[in-house]
């Protein structure tokens, strides 16, 4: 009997939320959301990095690790679901990724070059432009998106980030 309930709750599981969205529309942008998202996330967590090793305040460097951490985490959970929903398959277009990687290895490249103050400020300006993409990117996957869990992450995402923006910009006007 226990095996039969085993059985019974995988066999739910398989044709619950594990598989792709049921409208075409849905899937579609799921799909280019978990793409365009996931590379979104690589590029702020680099940037948190860097920032962890160069800004020149202490109250900046926590504030960079706790976000690489928490993007970190937010990445791994939307590849798996790409990988469980979509097969890993993509969903944006090529010219986009290029467009968005190209964008971060210019900003990657500047960041490079600042030390102190310079850097804090550089930083808090790219970061703050990052983040306003990501919370329109979030407000659009809670209105498209079909998986609920994925509706209640970009939720998430899209608090963290508008207070994580009025954080930087708090610092900004010191």
């Amino acid at each position: 009997m226990k095996t039969l309930g085993v059985l019974c709750v995988f066999s739910l599981a398989l044709l619950g939320a594990e598989g792709p969205a049921k409208s075409g529309e849905a899937a579609a942008f799921e799909k280019r959301f978990l793409q365009m998202m996931t590379q979104h996330h690589e590029g702020g967590i680099e940037m948190a990095q860097a920032c962890q090793q160069k800004a020149s305040r202490a109250e900046l460097k926590q504030f960079c690790s706790k976000m690489a951490t928490a993007q970190g985490a937010e990445r791994q959970q939307m590849m798996g679901w790409r990988k469980d929903w979509y097969r890993d398959l993509g969903g944006a277009q090529k010219s986009e990724m290029q467009k968005m990687v190209m964008q971060h290895k210019q900003h990657m490249a500047k960041l490079n070059t600042l030390v102190g103050d310079a850097f804090d400020q550089s930083f808090l300006d790219m970061m703050i432009q990052h983040h306003r993409q990501a919370v329109a990117d979030s407000k659009a996957c809670v209105a498209q998106a079909e998986h609920a869990e994925l509706k209640q992450l970009c939720g998430k995402m899209q608090s963290d980030q508008e207070k994580e923006i009025g954080q930087m910009q708090g610092w900004l006007k010191k």
